[in-house]
């Protein structure tokens, strides 16, 4: 299984307002991504040999590979500017905001069961051959969540405040079951 997702998010926002008087801006800037696969879906790697007879000239492998692979990319930025050049108030508020939850929840399973019978031989008489019974789990996340924030205020006369606030969030959560086995 070579599962994959590419998800990139942005977000952003630009306030401004300049003059006489009293001023104010907000902006806000926001991102989010969810991304799955499996995650309680029933997304399965089986190989299974069960109740079987199965013979080989030479090797003989049973085996469940994943790769799943979640590539996420979530940005977020906001600017805010006030400005009063006159007798009042100015105040800008920038905020930016990002998440990021990625899940990969999925069976990775290889089995030889219900008394199988698995003969491999190695191209010479009566020499035995290999057999191998493999579970492989690959999985991978990369994410990265940036949010920026900027905020300028300015004022002739009278006050002036300016506040930006930036918050990232990146989750993940790989929760695969991956066996190998050999029943009866």
């Amino acid at each position: 299984d070579d599962a994959s997702i590419r998800s990139d998010t942005g977000g952003f926002a630009i306030a401004a307002s300049l003059g006489k008087g009293a001023s104010g801006d907000v902006s806000l800037g926001v991102s989010v991504s969810l991304n799955d696969i499996g995650a309680g879906r029933g997304h399965s790697v089986l190989a299974y040999a069960d109740n079987s007879a199965l013979t080989s000239a030479g090797p003989l492998s049973i085996s469940s590979l994943s790769t799943a692979n979640i590539k996420a990319l979530a940005l977020a930025g906001s600017v805010s500017i006030a400005g009063s050049s006159g007798s009042g108030l100015a105040g800008a508020l920038a905020g930016a905001g990002v998440g990021t939850v990625n899940t990969i929840e999925m069976d990775i399973h290889s089995k030889v069961s219900g008394g199988s019978t698995i003969i491999a031989n190695s191209g010479g008489v009566g020499l035995p051959g290999n057999v191998s019974l493999t579970a492989t789990d690959g999985s991978k996340i990369q994410a990265d969540a940036i949010a920026g924030a900027i905020s300028l205020a300015g004022s002739t006369q009278g006050s002036g405040g300016a506040i930006a606030v930036g918050v990232s969030v990146a989750l993940n959560h790989v929760a695969n079951s991956v066996l190998a086995e050999v029943v009866g």
